[in-house]
């Protein structure tokens, strides 16, 4: 079990990115059927940037590296929205397995190059069953409502697990990039 907590602490070191952002408004429902009013790049406070596509979604954040923050890339996935109800589905989110090499993975993805690298820990089939259960789950669906009023974009999440990064920034409000 030690080696798969371990395991799991390498794939979601990149998960503490997440912690430091603060959750804002608790949103509501309203946005209607047509999600292209999603569409657009989105703002928050601290300056993270979601981009929202016709169904596709992009999370970047502001990360402090050496003298400057660097807004990275950290999930990637999918979202069904329709009458005031979103649904997200994570599909590639940042792994940092190295210091200094932070890349998006699927779940597949992050198990392979986790196992390329921490062969010399001997990680048998037990520890990445339990490793996979964890991301399935970490990075399964997470479903919430959104309002849209103007500029402004509020979300607020109902579930307590799936989401990836997206959950643990919690409820949250956007202002449109025009």
């Amino acid at each position: 079990m030690k080696n798969v907590i371990k395991a799991f602490g390498l794939i979601v070191l990149a998960a503490i990115i997440g912690l430091s952002m603060t959750a804002c408004s608790d949103g509501g429902g309203g946005g209607g059927s047509n999600i292209t009013s999603l569409n657009g790049t989105w703002i928050d406070d601290d300056g993270d940037v979601l981009k929202l596509n016709n169904g596709n979604y992009e999370l970047s954040v502001l990360l402090p590296l050496e003298d400057d923050d660097v807004l990275t890339t950290i999930e990637k996935g999918t979202y069904t929205a329709k009458d005031g109800k979103i649904t997200v589905t994570p599909k590639q989110f940042a792994v940092l397995l190295k210091f200094g090499d932070l890349n998006l993975y699927t779940t597949a993805g992050a198990l392979a190059a986790l196992h390329k690298l921490d062969v010399e820990n001997d990680l048998d089939k037990e520890d990445f069953d339990a490793v996979k259960e964890l991301l399935d789950e970490f990075f399964g669906p997470l479903s919430g409502t959104y309002s849209v009023s103007s500029n402004t974009l509020t979300f607020k999440w109902e579930d307590e697990d799936g989401g990836g990064f997206l959950l643990l920034i919690g409820d949250d409000t956007y202002t449109k990039k025009l």
